[in-house]
């Protein structure tokens, strides 16, 4: 089963810019070690609008099932500085579920984003 990430960007359907693709350092699926417990990603993507830039993809793991899980996506400007995380949270994630995440950071200059190391935390 896949589960949808909630929420609506507004103003979405008058946008008129476009948004620029912006680069995953590590490739665009893996693997993510948090704990000791691993996470896949997949269809990892890096989108910004010029004020917002947000990463999607489908996030899964093959251990117990996990509650308020917690996305951390390290994010950088074209320099290779680090802006801050793209996040986001579900409720709850249970084995083998795919969740399509999709974190949001709050900055237009972000220019890549590394999936793979990736914070998650669960309980």
């Amino acid at each position: 089963g896949t589960i949808k990430a909630a929420g609506t960007v507004a103003g979405a359907a008058i946008k008129t810019t476009v948004n620029i693709i912006c680069g995953i350092i590590g490739g665009n699926e893996g693997e993510i070690n948090a704990k000791g417990e691993k996470y896949k990603f997949a269809k990892a993507k890096v989108e910004n609008d010029g004020n917002t830039t947000v990463v999607t993809g489908v996030l899964s793991h093959n251990g117990s099932s996990k509650k308020n899980v917690k996305l951390e996506v390290p994010c950088f400007d074209k320099k290779g500085d680090k802006i801050g995380d793209a996040v986001d949270t579900i409720d709850s994630l249970e084995k083998n579920k795919k969740w399509e995440f999709r974190a949001v950071i709050n900055s237009g200059d972000v220019k890549s984003c590394k999936v793979k190391d990736s914070y998650v935390s669960a309980e």
